[in-house]
């Protein structure tokens, strides 16, 4: 990966030289292009190596600009934030301010019944335990790796067995790991997220006790040296007290203070391998504790695994620019709201999908939602399922699921047989004629 181009000049400096009288006259007219530029760098959040190359009047320098774009940021009401004995600041710029005010509104939008919610919802666990272990290298298709959690099947490689262990995770995050954080809790976490995949297993769930180097996996380009060692338990107390602080009399958005959570613990880098799972479950952990459900239907991961050299620089752009951390807030939005508008399209290609079904096989008989979304899955893979395939899939009981899987035997859209002491259900060859008329 090629690193940001740092500038190679104090912006302080350059600053005390801009005393010129056109410059101060595009400064004082708050219409004038350097001013619409200026704004503009500032809520793209764009860096020098951006910056440098913005349209601006021919007698102003890349430098002067970057100066300007600078002092204009002073006057910028920011969050500062302890880590490590460093100070980092936010910004609190009119862009980042709007992408919030979409995120709180968006998800009141929907009302969803009970089966939807936990068909919606399983599915997306599966989809960030899956997409957050490819982001670390895991090579395991969505497919293979969704059917392996589906039917309850054991990891067959150490790629397999990280997706099993995130989704896990997930789960815990989820449903077990309460509102409060600590070490141990983290350390837990870690434990889960890296069981059965490390050289010493005895690592699990332990914080290194030797320095690391980060480096780009592709070509070794260094990215970050982390922490020293001796500091890491100091840090990750820190960190929970943060996660754990009332934020009522200095209020920071829920979104913005997971996004730090997330960038805190992968700056600690506490762990041999595995932060960056951790760092993107505990995300998840304060965004769902604060009350924002319906972020467990987003799948975070899917977005950075496309990104990931952008996933790196925001990092990078961060520590470079004196502790900024507006960069890495403004690109997790984005990917917060991306994954938004995937997920719209995912309920709305579900409702295609179901009325299609419905369309298809529904004359006389009304199917509920569960037994839709089977009917749904022969149709379109046309395997020999089981139970326990189902009671995944639809995050129900194993008695809820084998009645609606009997419902739809006795009205003749499936077939039921046993095959190795269990019971196994395939499409009728009634309903596939049907289908193939319907092709023709």
């Amino acid at each position: 990966m090629k690193l940001p181009e740092k500038p190679n000049f104090d912006w302080k400096l350059i600053l005390v030289q801009i005393n010129h009288e056109p410059i101060m006259q595009f400064l004082i007219d708050s219409n004038s292009e350097l001013n619409k530029s200026i704004k503009k760098a500032i809520n793209n959040c764009d860096y020098w190596d951006s910056v440098k190359y913005y349209q601006i009047p021919d007698n102003i320098t890349p430098e002067q600009f970057w100066s300007l774009i600078n002092f204009q940021k002073l006057s910028i009401s920011k969050k500062q934030i302890e880590i490590g004995g460093q100070e980092f600041k936010i910004l609190e710029t009119s862009e980042i301010q709007k992408k919030l005010s979409i995120i709180d509104r968006h998800f009141s939008k929907y009302s969803l019944t009970v089966e939807e919610a936990n068909e919606y919802s399983v599915n997306s666990l599966m989809e960030e335990g899956i997409a957050s272990s490819q982001l670390e290298g895991a090579a395991v298709t969505r497919e293979i790796a969704k059917e392996m959690l589906r039917t309850n099947s054991l990891p067959k490689s150490i790629d397999e067995q990280m997706i099993l262990n995130n989704y896990r995770a997930m789960e815990y995050i989820d449903t077990k790991c309460g509102d409060t954080l600590s070490p141990e809790k983290i350390k837990y976490i870690h434990k889960i997220i890296t069981e059965k995949t490390l050289e010493n297993e005895e690592q699990a769930g332990t914080f290194r006790k030797d320095s690391v180097h980060i480096v780009d996996s592709r070509d070794n380009t260094l990215l970050f040296d982390p922490p020293k060692a001796e500091i890491v338990e100091k840090l990750i107390e820190q960190l929970c007290s943060y996660a754990n602080k009332n934020d009522e009399d200095d209020f920071i958005h829920p979104a913005i203070k997971a996004i730090v959570i997330h960038f805190w613990l992968a700056y600690a880098h506490p762990f041999i391998d595995g932060n960056g799972r951790t760092a993107r479950a505990l995300f998840y952990w304060h965004i769902l504790k604060s009350g924002y459900k319906s972020f467990k239907y987003l799948v975070i991961s899917r977005i950075l695994k496309e990104k990931p050299a952008q996933y790196a620089r925001a990092y990078l752009y961060s520590e470079y620019d004196n502790n900024d951390l507006t960069y890495f807030i403004n690109f997790n939005l984005d990917v917060i709201l991306e994954s938004i508008k995937r997920f719209d399209e995912f309920v709305e290609n579900k409702k295609a999908e179901n009325k299609k079904t419905a369309d298809l096989i529904e004359q006389d008989i009304e199917l509920n939602f569960r037994q839709r979304s089977i009917m749904k899955t022969f149709i379109k893979d046309k395997n020999i399922r089981n139970i326990e395939y189902f009671k995944n899939t639809l995050n129900v009981a194993y008695e809820t699921t084998r009645k609606d899987l009997d419902f739809l035997v006795k009205k003749g859209f499936l077939v039921k047989n046993k095959r190795i002491k269990q019971f196994v259900y395939s499409l009728s060859n009634k309903l596939k004629g049907k289908l193939e008329n319907s092709n023709n």
